[in-house]
């Protein structure tokens, strides 16, 4: 009984964007690199931790940064580490309102995840996007458009 009321708060406290929640997937944190949105290219195959926007409309979804830059609207957001386990429900609330009210919402997140990108790979739907964050950490705040 006391894991359940655990549960529901945290529920309630990240449907707020208060609380970090990480998909309970494995990682170094000694390994991140803090890096800015637009310097994300210089970090393939790595660790970071960045803020970033994040919006689109119907199975288009994508990144961006604070700044103008070349990966703006080409970065997915690949939440697949959260799908697999019971973390999902905690981040479901946000995004699902999100999704539901694309023209009048976004987020702004804080994510950790390994960046993916090369000439070749095509990420997200119908692969729209040249890059790719697996995201191992994130905090989700939604605002107006």
């Amino acid at each position: 009984m006391k894991n359940i009321w655990l549960i529901i708060l945290l529920i309630m406290l990240n449907s707020c964007g208060l609380i970090r929640v990480s998909s309970g997937s494995k990682y170094d944190r000694e390994k991140v690199n803090k890096v800015d949105f637009c310097d994300l290219s210089e970090f393939k195959n790595e660790l970071i931790k960045t803020r970033l926007e994040y919006s689109g409309v119907d199975e288009y979804w994508s990144a961006r940064g604070f700044n103008d830059c070349e990966l703006d609207n080409a970065v997915y957001l690949d939440f697949r580490e959260y799908y697999e386990s019971w973390k999902y429900k905690l981040i479901n609330k946000q995004l699902s309102r999100l999704h539901e009210e694309y023209w009048k919402r976004k987020a702004v997140m804080t994510v950790i995840g390994r960046f993916e990108m090369d000439s070749v790979t095509k990420y997200g739907h119908l692969g729209s996007n040249n890059a790719q964050i697996v995201v191992k950490s994130v905090r989700i705040n939604l605002k107006r458009k």
